[in-house]
């Protein structure tokens, strides 16, 4: 039997030319299949392979019953190293013309620093850009290829003017331009992630401070990006850090009263100590109290002689939690919340850890400072709370997104957050955008049925006089609703100003100089409309879902 499951597990020979018994080193590819290398050529190809075959071989080479020749295991398939090969020898390459042929080759060949083939394979990518913009767009961004991102980049942006003739002043030849019809860049962009060619998987593995990129390029309508596309805009160590990697974790001892002297130690991962008095845990925490319960009870017996001997230790807790944010919990325990942090990241830590533990006071606590610095920095808390799971608060945060413009809005959290989650905030913006539309031409079709009722036979005052400029309250109407919009900076969001003076001064022109009863009465229809608008505003952001993953 156990001949059997050699045989089965025994791994395969590569095709020539990769079955040479002179060749010097083994690659073993993730599904078993053995290919005899040459050290000097992948060494002169690859520096990665050079420093590896210049080294004594590490534990996880073994030797291989043929030949005394060193096995390397590596974590490509056979067909994507074989691929990879044919480009480092001199021999027939294999063409490649589809994405899903090339990208797991030039995956490889970045990972092992091979500057030929990765010119080869994005030679290739390049002529692929005129089929799948996009999706080479992607593989740019996943690759950290900056030109190649910029043709994509430049090809959907001409695609988007159609058949006339673009002008283009691209450093390279104008390249074969799929045949479409004249629309907006951004229009062409949020229909191709509609294609099932393409979807919005094609955005899976890439930022949101990539996607802000191609967006604002597409946006703005230059021939070609006049920034990158794939660098941060601002430098990468003004990055907020997770709270686990600062370095201030120690609970200030001011705090902590020294009588009665602490009785437990909390032990969190990083090795990092806290001693602190059960009462205070216990009273705040029904799961640290079963825990130190649990924990006394069983280290009952060899504290008390410990007690017999003279010497008394504390008891010592796990902590699964960073030792920064078990500081700040520790500190809202001891001084209250004053303690609470108004960095983001932070205090996204400590609700976490306050729930986990079952700190409700501390949780409530840390969830309203969170709904006030998240009115102030909503697109802020959104990434964040999408980055640590917190579906409410990023939900609270995305209705806030709302009440401002989002178009060319950028956030430095962008450039750790996915690209995916930034389309769901657009997709979520536009769609609240639309509800209020529908719910703001009911408003205007109510103007506008007054409007005929007075002035088209139904009333005393239509055989009296007319308005002047009536409509110009309904095109108010629209123009609110209508700016509201991801492509176009200027938006104000959904914070309209609905109130029964604004809708006078917007509806100023039409009084006539007599007749207090009609102003009477159409102040009457305003104010109806007035009260009614913000409710079917925020109605209208009600029945939009934002979707998270």
């Amino acid at each position: 039997m156990s001949e059997s499951v050699s045989d089965a597990t025994a791994p395969t020979i590569a095709r020539h030319p990769f079955n040479q018994p002179s060749a010097d080193i083994t690659l073993r590819s993730s599904d078993r299949v053995d290919f005899y290398v040459y050290g000097p050529i992948l060494s002169q190809v690859s520096p990665v392979f050079a420093d590896m075959f210049s080294l004594p071989q590490p534990s996880s080479v073994s030797r291989a019953a043929i030949a005394d020749r060193p096995v390397v295991d590596v974590t490509e398939d056979s067909r994507a190293l074989e691929r990879l090969l044919r480009l480092c020898y001199p021999i027939r390459k294999e063409k490649l013309e589809k994405l899903g042929d090339i990208v797991p080759v030039l995956h490889a060949a970045m990972k092992y620093d091979m500057e030929w083939p990765i010119y080869l394979l994005t030679t290739d990518l390049q002529e692929i850009v005129p089929r799948s913009p996009l999706k080479v767009w992607a593989v740019a961004c996943r690759c950290g290829l900056e030109d190649l991102a910029q043709d994509a980049a430049a090809m959907i942006a001409e695609n988007a003017k159609g058949d006339s003739d673009s002008g283009s002043r691209r450093k390279k030849p104008p390249r074969r331009r799929n045949n479409t019809t004249a629309q907006a860049p951004l229009t062409l962009l949020a229909s191709m992630l509609q294609d099932p060619e393409y979807g919005k998987e094609v955005l899976r593995g890439i930022s949101a401070g990539d996607y802000f990129r191609l967006r604002e390029y597409l946006r703005t309508g230059d021939d070609r990006p006049t920034t990158n596309l794939l660098s941060p805009t601002t430098d990468s160590s003004t990055l907020p850090n997770d709270p686990s990697h600062e370095s201030s974790s120690s609970l200030p001892t001011s705090l902590i009263p020294l009588f009665p002297p602490p009785d437990v130690i909390l032990r969190c991962p990083d090795g990092l100590e806290f001693h602190v008095h059960t009462l205070s845990l216990v009273l705040l925490s029904p799961i640290l109290a079963e825990r130190v319960q649990t924990l006394i009870s069983s280290s009952s017996e060899p504290q008390d002689e410990a007690n017999a001997a003279g010497s008394r230790t504390s008891p010592s807790l796990e902590m699964d939690v960073d030792s920064s944010t078990l500081s700040i919990m520790l500190a809202i325990v001891y001084g209250g919340n004053a303690h609470l942090p108004s960095d983001l990241h932070a205090l996204s830590s400590t609700l976490i850890a306050a729930n986990k533990f079952g700190f409700a006071g501390i949780a409530e606590a840390a969830q309203d400072r969170w709904n006030i610095l998240a009115t102030s920095r909503p697109l802020d808390a959104y990434f964040i709370a999408i980055e640590r799971g917190l579906a409410d608060c990023a939900r609270f945060a995305a209705r806030k997104v709302l009440e401002g413009p989002i178009a060319a809005i950028y956030s430095r959290t962008m450039e750790s957050s996915t690209a995916l989650a930034y389309h769901y905030l657009l997709e979520y913006y536009q769609a609240c955008a639309s509800s209020i539309n529908r719910r703001m031409e009911a408003a205007v079709a109510v103007w506008n049925g007054f409007l005929n009722n007075i002035q088209g036979g139904g009333s005393y005052y239509s055989s009296v006089v007319r308005l002047e400029n009536a409509e110009e309250l309904g095109m108010c109407l629209k123009r609110l609703a209508q700016k509201m919009s991801t492509d176009v900076p200027t938006s104000n969001g959904c914070s309209f100003d609905l109130t029964l003076p604004t809708l006078l001064r917007s509806s100023s022109t039409m009084w006539p100089s007599q007749l207090a009863p009609l102003y009477k009465e159409v102040t009457g229809v305003l104010t109806d409309i007035s009260t009614d608008l913000p409710r079917l505003v925020a109605d209208a952001i009600t029945e939009v879902q934002l979707e998270i993953e």
